[in-house]
C-alpha cells in the first residue's frame, strides 16, 4: 500500500504522454500531406499576343516553367489537365472542372469558367485555362492552413502548460515523500517494531508461564 500509489501516478501521466505523442505523429503526418499539397512550378504566360488576347488557343510555346514562389500578383499563368493550381487567381480563358476536395473535404469536381476564383492547391482535372494571379506566396489561402496548422502544432495552451507544471511538480513531490517513507520504514520503523513485537511475544509467554505454573502448583496442593 505505500508503493502502489506513486506507480499508479506516474503510469498515468506516461500513458498521457504516450497518447499525445501518438496524437502528435498523426497531426505531423497529415501536416507533410497538407505540405504536399503545394505546387512547385507554374507556367507564366510571357506571349504579349496571348496577354492582349487571351482567347487564342493556349499553345505550348507561349509559356514558360517558373518555380511557383516567383509568381506575381497580377502575371497569366496556364494550366494544363492533370496539373495543381499554383496560386490563388482568377479564370481568364478556358472552362475545366477542379477537385478542390484538400480545402474543401468534397470530392466532387467543381465546374470553373472565365471569371471564376480558383485556389493554389486545385487539381486541374479537364481543359486548359489560363488565370491570373490575385495571391501567391504565403497570401494563399492554402499557405495559410498550413501556418494555422503549424502554430497549432507548436504552440501550447496556458492551461496545457499550467497542468504541466503543476503535475510534474506533483510527481517530484509524490515520489520524494515515497522514497522517505520507504527510507523511514527501512531504517527505523521497521527494526524498532520488531524488537517491539519481539518483547511483547517474550512478555506474553512469561506471563503464560507463570500462569501455568500457578496452576499447576494450586492443583498439586489440592490433592495434597
Amino acid at each position: 500500500m505505500l508503493f502502489d500509489e506513486p506507480v499508479m501516478l506516474v503510469g498515468f501521466i506516461l500513458l498521457g504522454r504516450t497518447l499525445e505523442q501518438q496524437a502528435r505523429s498523426k497531426a505531423t503526418k497529415a501536416f507533410q500531406s497538407l505540405l504536399a499539397l503545394q505546387p512547385t512550378i507554374a507556367h507564366l504566360i510571357k506571349d504579349e499576343g496571348k496577354r492582349t488576347n487571351p482567347e487564342m488557343p493556349m499553345a505550348t510555346g507561349c509559356s514558360i516553367m517558373i518555380p511557383a514562389s516567383q509568381v506575381k500578383v497580377g502575371e497569366w499563368l496556364r494550366v494544363l489537365p492533370g496539373e495543381k493550381i499554383p496560386v490563388d487567381g482568377e479564370i481568364l480563358t478556358g472552362q475545366t472542372t477542379l477537385d478542390e476536395s484538400m480545402l474543401t473535404g468534397e470530392a466532387t469536381p467543381v465546374f470553373k469558367a472565365a471569371g471564376d476564383p480558383v485556389n493554389a492547391g486545385s487539381l486541374n482535372l479537364s481543359g486548359a485555362i489560363a488565370l491570373k494571379a490575385t495571391r501567391t506566396g504565403s497570401d494563399t489561402t492554402l499557405s495559410q492552413i498550413i501556418a494555422l496548422v503549424t502554430t497549432a502544432q507548436t504552440r501550447k495552451a496556458p492551461i496545457q502548460g499550467l497542468a504541466d507544471r503543476v503535475a510534474g511538480y506533483f510527481t517530484y513531490g509524490v515520489m520524494a515523500i515515497a522514497s522517505l517513507t520507504f527510507l523511514f520504514w527501512y531504517f527505523i520503523g521497521i527494526p524498532l517494531w520488531s524488537d517491539r513485537i519481539l518483547n511483547l511475544e517474550q512478555g506474553g509467554m512469561g506471563a503464560g508461564h507463570m500462569a501455568a505454573a500457578g496452576h499447576m502448583a494450586g492443583h498439586m496442593a489440592g490433592q495434597h
